[in-house]
């Protein structure tokens, strides 16, 4: 942009405050046990370049930008059984290669497969009820100028773009009517959100037994500004 957009862009920031919900998706490999600090050091650094090079705008009351992180390997391994039918089909001898494969390949051989749809489902879920989550802890950071970021790496990258491709255009904002009373347990319904309409879910397993794929996934509950 050129200065007269970016101090058009200042002015706006100062005269009204914004909230960036970056949410993180980790690619191939174990990533549970290092989220916690890979988010800690996120949030360092963008404290430490905001004072830096936009002083301004350090005060979080002003620019607050919120790095919320999601685990997917973790629900497709279990869902998928990939541990234990690694250790079946590997020789005891053979740990350090079969350890290999866990935390490097078999993620990716999983997406090029069939389980594709399946992987898909199970970040956007994930990317869903974090949503939900940080929107029911924060009500006065989302009523501000909210904004969603998805801040990606390797296969999470892949996964996440093949979502986005998916969604559709977001459906102006409405409250979501009154339903009667079920045995069935509700999909979570995302907040009234200018401009945010959450939309009906479609995912499921696939009716063939024989084949661990799903149904189309549903929808994100949210727009992305951006997908880095």
């Amino acid at each position: 942009p050129d200065r007269q957009e970016v101090a058009r862009m200042v002015t706006a920031l100062r005269e009204r405050p914004i909230t960036i919900l970056v949410l993180t998706v980790h690619g191939v490999g174990p990533s549970s046990e290092k989220i916690s600090t890979h988010l800690n050091q996120l949030t360092e650094n963008k404290d430490l370049i905001l004072k830096s090079c936009l002083p301004d705008f350090s005060n979080p009351e002003q620019v607050c930008v919120d790095f919320w992180g999601i685990d997917w390997q973790s629900e497709v391994h279990r869902q998928l059984d990939v541990n234990n039918t690694l250790e079946k089909i590997t020789p005891p001898t053979l740990g350090t290669v079969r350890d290999l494969i866990n935390n490097r390949f078999v993620d990716v051989m999983l997406y090029l497969n069939h389980n594709q749809a399946l992987m898909q489902t199970v970040v956007q879920d994930a990317l869903n009820n974090t949503f939900l989550e940080y929107v029911a802890k924060n009500p006065e950071k989302v009523a501000r100028d909210f904004h969603v970021v998805l801040f990606a790496h390797s296969l999470g990258s892949v996964i996440c773009y093949d979502l986005l491709a998916q969604q559709g255009p977001v459906p102006p904002a409405q409250t979501p009517p009154n339903t009667p009373a079920s045995t069935h347990t509700a999909a979570p319904v995302a907040p009234t959100v200018p401009g945010w309409a959450p939309s009906t879910p479609t995912s499921g397993p696939s009716s063939d037994p024989t084949r661990a794929t799903w149904d189309k996934p549903s929808k994100l509950l949210f727009p992305v500004l951006a997908l880095y």
